[in-house]
């Protein structure tokens, strides 16, 4: 007779950063309490805020696609601009994943949360994966939503916070993180048309 514990699924903890990565996308709450524990993905999760911040800003500059697919968010800058807005991506990624996971840690904390804020940030940076296309029209902005209900998941998860405050401490922060990486990102385009 065959065990069945041979087919139950991988504990937590046994999970490769693939099978995480693919757990946290589809918004199980258990992935992230599981990313959020394991201090020993320090390394790959700051590595995945990177990447995630060099795609977005590499394809908001028209790296990878033609303009005719990013519309107006896309750049006829050269190469070397193209490039500058991929490290600016990078800069930016990392410090909205901070900022933000410290204002949603204090918010949380308010609300009555009790995590601690490594454990949020190690969270936060499988949430904001789905942000790496945010620039493409249409599919990146529905992603990007998808996103913010994963931060609402993770918040959940990690600070043992119900669905309505979870949601009161991700909606008007990341509201704002938008709004200020959008403000920031127009400022650069309007430097960068007007005096290079």
């Amino acid at each position: 007779m065959t065990d069945p514990s041979e087919f139950e699924s991988p504990r937590t903890g046994d999970r490769s950063v693939a099978q995480r990565i693919l757990a946290t996308l589809r918004a199980d709450p258990d992935a992230y309490v599981e990313v959020g524990s394991d201090a020993s993905d320090d390394r790959t999760t700051a590595l995945m805020v990177g990447l995630v911040g060099l795609t977005a800003g590499l394809l908001n500059a028209g790296l990878f696609l033609p303009r005719s697919v990013l519309g107006t968010l896309g750049s006829d800058a050269g190469l070397f601009d193209q490039l500058l807005n991929g490290v600016r991506g990078v800069v930016a990624a990392y410090v909205a994943w901070l900022v933000g996971t410290w204002l949603f840690f204090k918010l949380g904390r308010l609300l009555g949360g009790s995590s601690d804020y490594k454990t949020l940030l190690r969270g936060n940076a499988y949430a904001s994966l789905a942000m790496a296309v945010s620039p493409i029209p249409i599919v990146g902005w529905a992603l990007g939503l998808w996103s913010v209900y994963l931060f609402v998941v993770n918040v959940r998860a990690n600070m043992s916070l119900s669905t309505g405050r979870s949601v009161l401490v991700v909606l008007p922060l990341t509201g704002f993180v938008y709004f200020a990486l959008s403000f920031v990102q127009l400022a650069s385009f309007l430097y960068l048309t007007t005096f290079l």
